[in-house]
């Protein structure tokens, strides 16, 4: 079995995009919500289908009725169009940021990242036949907090299924300064209504503006160091955007199993992972659900699992050195 059959196979048996949710996971859900517990950064070394750009290619952009439930009406008019178990997650997901610590972080200073990716980059062959080769690696970032002061990606590649084995050495790459990008934005806003315009009002992409406002969100939390309010206040949000719904068997590039919520577009479900026992955010993913030549349905075009965020004085410094 080949590195690109596995990355699929993953994708259609551990995740049914469109299964309902379980008797005993709908009773565990509605249980805990009653008691709260207590991307995409430009990079010019890398390039990989991430969130800012939906693949579109000749798909319909159209969305998946099956899994819509309710009017996909705008944010700004009526009652929010998100499934109830979707909002109960997401609810639950801001109860959860709220109750993580707050770093101190000054403009001087570094967002350090380590995480696990898995990510399919597209080609067209001579056919005009897509191909998709899959690719796996552990990274570490270090980002300016202010955007004002140059950072590193260090990237190793790695086996698959991730975790899996170094296969290479790690690559290191200087990050360039730019003060528009910062990785700790202290002044977002911590309501959900703010948060929700912010996030209508600060898409760059192309997409519809409800789809966009989801990818956006992603963006957001992405490579960034959020405040325990503001990222409680992005989860919230994503609960008023219309057409988001659970998923249920998702899991994470390293398979660690989690409860998602997705936004389908363009043939690909979009989806943030929280822990189903904290409901904390570990990962993200894109799945194909409409295929094309050469792209499967059930193929995983994006995989990231965070493993640890923290603040350090220098890039290149290990947390607690």
């Amino acid at each position: 079995m080949n590195d690109l059959t596995e990355l699929q196979a993953f994708g259609r048996d551990l995740d049914q995009v469109n299964s309902g949710p379980s008797p005993e996971l709908r009773h565990r859900v509605l249980r805990e919500f009653a008691e709260p517990p207590g991307r995409a950064r430009q990079r010019t070394p890398r390039f990989r289908i991430g969130w800012r750009v939906a693949i579109t290619g000749g798909l319909p952009a159209v969305l998946a009725a099956a899994l819509l439930i309710g009017p996909a009406r705008s944010w700004w008019g009526g009652p929010p169009a998100v499934p109830a178990q979707a909002a109960q997650i997401l609810e639950l997901a801001a109860g959860a940021a709220r109750h993580q610590p707050t770093l101190t972080v000054r403009p001087s200073q570094f967002v350090f990242i380590r995480q696990l990716e898995a990510y399919a980059a597209i080609s067209v062959g001579p056919s005009g036949r897509n191909n998709v080769t899959p690719h796996t690696a552990q990274s570490e970032l270090w980002l300016s907090a202010s955007g004002a002061r140059k950072g590193l990606e260090r990237t190793q590649p790695r086996s698959s299924p991730l975790p899996g084995h170094p296969t290479g050495p790690w690559q290191t790459s200087t990050l360039g300064v730019d003060r528009r990008d910062p990785a700790y934005l202290p002044g977002l806003p911590t309501s959900t209504e703010a948060m929700l315009r912010y996030l209508y009002r600060n898409s760059e992409g192309q997409n519809p503006p409800d789809q966009q406002a989801f990818i956006s969100a992603g963006d957001l939390i992405r490579e960034r160091y959020l405040r325990p309010a503001a990222l409680a206040a992005v989860f919230e949000a994503v609960a008023r955007i219309p057409g988001v719904v659970i998923v249920h068997g998702a899991v994470t590039v390293d398979g660690t199993r989690g409860i998602a919520v997705q936004r389908i577009f363009g043939g690909n479900s979009y989806q943030l992972i929280f822990d189903p026992r904290t409901y904390a955010f570990i990962g993200e993913r894109q799945v194909v659900v409409r295929g094309l030549p050469g792209i499967k349905v059930g193929t995983v075009m994006d995989f990231t699992a965070v493993l640890r965020v923290a603040i350090v004085d220098h890039a290149g410094q290990q947390p607690g050195s």
